[in-house]
């Protein structure tokens, strides 16, 4: 049974050959120690540094690429990964910001993002306005 196929007979409450494997998120700075390097995925500054030098889209591939990896990795059946930068708290739109976003490095610790700043928060790795 393919791991889509396994999921979806788990979602519609039907019995799969065993039980789906998945997760909902991992926080990048775990990620980065299992995968031994720097990475993007749920790392919210250096993901909002590239997307403050205009390369938004280059960091959402980075990421899909990242999800990818830990999915092989791991051998999951899913993986459902979202809310990048915990900007849900700015705008709940924002799983990943959009890529004509205008996002500008104020200091370590406040960004601005489409104008609206927004505190980084690096005891939990997330944003708050």
């Amino acid at each position: 049974m393919s791991p889509r196929e396994r999921f979806v007979l788990a979602s519609e409450r039907k019995e799969p050959d065993r039980v789906p494997v998945f997760f909902i998120g991992v926080n990048g700075r775990l990620l980065e120690k299992i995968f031994n390097r720097p990475v993007l995925q749920r790392n919210p500054v250096p993901y909002l540094e590239m997307c403050a030098r205009g390369e938004i889209e280059q960091a959402h591939l980075q990421i899909a690429e990242e999800i990818i990896e830990m999915g092989e990795r791991f051998d999951l059946d899913a993986v459902r990964e979202v809310n990048q930068i915990g900007a849900w708290i700015v705008d709940p739109r924002w799983e990943f910001l959009p890529k004509d976003s205008k996002v500008v490095k104020k200091s370590d610790m406040l960004w601005e993002i489409n104008g609206i700043p927004v505190r980084y928060l690096p005891d939990i790795n997330t944003y708050i306005l």
